[in-house]
């Protein structure tokens, strides 16, 4: 029985196999997903199937509060996976992000941006959705440097 809903990822989404793969200068990897740091921009790629919430994050915000200190950056959620955050927790995110000027995600169909337009209600800040990597980063370096 096939479900319209099930989408398939295409790898090629991840900055890996990106243009922006050669501005990455570190990366953290946790259970939950990856972070790749840019200078000015950390993006992260949750694994298929995982809930992010306060607890499972800690070591991500962490890892991105060591990496930028009090440095301005932005926070690119690229969706390149099928993946849920509670949205309860949104507020802990962006209070323990402080040094984080912009927030978007990247998203490659139209059930993942819906699925965002619920977490938007949640999550009141400097936030935009895009559908390529390479616009969310620019979007993001213009905020960090506006700010």
């Amino acid at each position: 029985m096939s479900n319209k809903f099930i989408t398939k990822v295409n790898p090629k989404n991840s900055i890996i196999y990106s243009d922006l793969s050669s501005k990455i200068i570190e990366r953290f990897e946790h259970s939950v997903g990856m972070l790749y740091f840019l200078e000015d921009a950390v993006v992260s790629e949750i694994h298929d199937g995982e809930h992010l919430n306060i607890d499972n994050s800690k070591l991500l915000i962490d890892a991105i509060n060591l990496y930028f200190r009090e440095d301005p950056y932005g926070y690119i959620s690229n969706r390149v996976n099928d993946f849920s955050v509670s949205p309860l927790d949104l507020h802990y995110f962006k209070e323990k992000l402080k040094s984080a000027r912009s927030y978007c995600t990247v998203t490659y169909n139209s059930y993942k941006r819906n699925a965002i337009k619920i977490e938007e209600l949640f999550f009141k800040t400097n936030k935009k959705d895009f559908d390529s990597l390479t616009e969310a980063y620019n979007w993001t370096k213009s905020q960090c440097v506006l700010k």
